[in-house]
C-alpha cells in the first residue's frame, strides 16, 4: 500500500475517522517521523495537540502509549518503547521534544485518496511447498524483508516458483513468531484470495 502521513491531528478528533492499525501504516508513520525529525512520547500521542497521525486514506491512527512508544523508538532508532511510552520528560535536563506544527496540523481531511489507487503489486519467490500450500489453503508464511514492509490488505501478490506463477490478493496480514531451527523468528502470515 502506498500509505503516507498527510498531517497530524488530536487523538480525540472524531471529525477524522479512526483507522485500523497495520504494519504498513506503522511504517508510513515511521517514515514521516524520520522525515520531520519528530520526538515525543505515547503520552503526548494521546494527550498533546496534533500528535495523532492522519494517513492519505483520511483516517487517524490511534495507538496505546506503549504502541506509540514502540513506533517512535523504531523511527528514532535509539531506544526501546519504554523510552518513548510514558514520560513527559525523557530527560529532565534536555526535553528535546519536536512536535508537528504549521500546515502539518489538521482538524479535517479535505481530500483523501481512494484506497484502490494505493494498492501495490509484489512478486515473491517461494518454495514448492509454500506455493502448493498457498494454492490449497490460501495461506502463506514469509520472513520479513524491507521490500514487503508496505504490503497490506488489498495488495496483489504474485507467487513465483520455478516456471509457475499464481496471482493472489492479500486479504489478511499479520505478524507472528514461529520456531525455526530451535529459535523463534518474526514471520508475516498472509491470508490470500487466489485470482483465477
Amino acid at each position: 500500500m502506498k500509505y503516507r502521513v498527510i498531517g497530524w491531528t488530536n487523538y480525540e478528533n472524531e471529525a477524522i475517522p479512526e483507522g485500523e492499525y497495520s504494519l504498513a501504516k506503522e511504517y508510513a508513520i515511521v517514515e514521516d517521523i524520520r522525515k520531520h525529525n519528530y520526538v515525543f512520547t505515547g503520552m503526548h500521542h494521546e494527550n498533546h495537540p496534533y500528535c495523532a497521525p492522519v494517513l492519505n486514506t483520511g483516517e487517524r491512527i490511534l495507538l496505546s502509549q506503549r504502541g506509540f512508544g514502540d513506533t517512535m523508538s523504531l523511527a528514532r532508532r535509539d531506544g526501546t518503547y519504554v523510552d518513548y511510552a510514558y514520560d513527559w520528560e525523557m530527560d529532565p535536563e534536555d526535553k528535546g521534544f519536536v512536535f508537528p506544527e504549521g500546515d502539518r496540523c489538521i482538524d479535517v481531511v479535505d481530500k483523501k485518496e481512494n484506497v484502490c489507487d494505493l494498492w501495490e503489486k509484489y512478486e515473491i519467490k517461494v518454495t514448492r511447498e509454500q506455493f502448493e500450500e498457498a494454492e490449497k489453503t490460501g495461506k502463506i508464511v514469509i520472513f520479513p524483508n524491507p521490500v514487503y514492509d508496505f504490503l497490506d490488505i488489498g495488495d496483489h501478490l504474485t507467487l513465483l516458483c520455478d516456471e509457475d506463477r499464481q496471482e493472489c490478493l492479500v486479504v489478511k496480514h499479520y505478524v507472528d513468531f514461529e520456531e525455526v531451527n530451535e529459535e523463534y523468528k518474526v514471520v508475516y502470515k498472509l491470508r490470500l484470495e487466489i485470482i483465477e
